[in-house]
């Protein structure tokens, strides 16, 4: 099964819950780990812009267009195992991460085995660091080059 399936482009940002991605179909995509503990003056401001880097990044990738990203975000990575799936990033010089999700509802309602669960987080963490990667390429903290 492709991610595509289970997490339906376009993406969309929470506004109440900076971190959080949702897919169209409302599934969620990512969560926040670590943007609750970046000082306040950075983490309004640096999480939102992020979190719409990130998803201007992922749509612009699905529909086959150039993305308009807000800004560029350094040293980003995707790191899965067995107990967490983790994109990583800098933005504005504080290290942030978000969650990749699915893990519940890939095993239960969509009843994969862990192995093949664990196939589609890593996909779509994949697909969050390339389509940020080939941004990367085109914006330079605001303005696209």
């Amino acid at each position: 099964m492709d991610w595509k399936e289970i997490f339906k482009p376009p993406f969309m940002t929470d506004v109440y819950n900076p971190g959080t991605i949702w897919a169209s179909n409302y599934e969620i995509v990512t969560s926040p780990t670590n943007l609750m503990d970046i000082a306040a003056d950075h983490y309004v401001f640096g999480a939102e812009r992020a979190m719409e880097t990130i998803v201007e990044a992922m749509n612009a990738k699905c529909e086959g267009r150039e993305p308009k990203c807000p800004m560029k975000l350094e040293n980003i990575k995707y790191e899965g195992s067995k107990d967490s799936a983790t994109v990583s990033f800098t933005a504005y010089g504080d290290k942030m991460s978000i969650e990749v999700r699915g893990w519940g509802l890939l095993t239960g309602p969509k009843n994969m085995p862990p192995e093949e669960a664990a196939a589609i987080q890593d996909e779509i963490g994949q697909f969050i660091v390339e389509s940020v990667t080939e941004a990367n390429k085109i914006t330079t903290d605001g303005e696209q080059t």
